[in-house]
């Protein structure tokens, strides 16, 4: 049960740091840092990227919900776990490739997004939430 609140916040930390500059956009000298919404629908920012974030995004907002339906309706969570486990893996994948394409413009923030999904998927795989 306490994985599960530990999951719970995982899930919350990483849909409120989209709050937050998450990133920097570089035009010339000038850097202009970016929250993780204003990355996900200014298009002149970043292309592909906005379509990562959304991909995370959304996972977390899931993830949250399926934990929540585990700790009151642990009957429904069950047939859920396996699309969990499908979404969880596509998030770190998805995590991985922000990491890879936009690292030059993550700020440390940014990095610690990458850290937290990571750190989620963890805790799903290794306790078998």
């Amino acid at each position: 049960m306490n994985m599960r609140f530990a999951q719970m916040g995982l899930q919350l930390l990483l849909i409120i740091s989209f709050f937050f500059n998450i990133m920097n956009y570089h035009v010339g000298d000038i850097e202009i840092p970016i929250t993780g919404f204003e990355a996900i629908f200014k298009n002149e920012y970043f292309v592909i990227g906005n379509i990562f974030l959304v991909i995370i995004l959304l996972v977390s907002v899931f993830h949250l919900i399926a934990e929540i339906i585990a700790v009151t309706k642990l009957e429904l969570y069950k047939k859920l776990e396996t699309t969990l486990m499908m979404f969880i893996n596509l998030q770190l994948l998805t995590g991985m490739l922000v990491a890879t394409f936009l690292g030059t413009y993550l700020e440390l923030l940014g990095i610690l997004m990458i850290g937290l999904i990571v750190a989620s998927a963890y805790l799903k795989h290794k306790f078998k939430l």
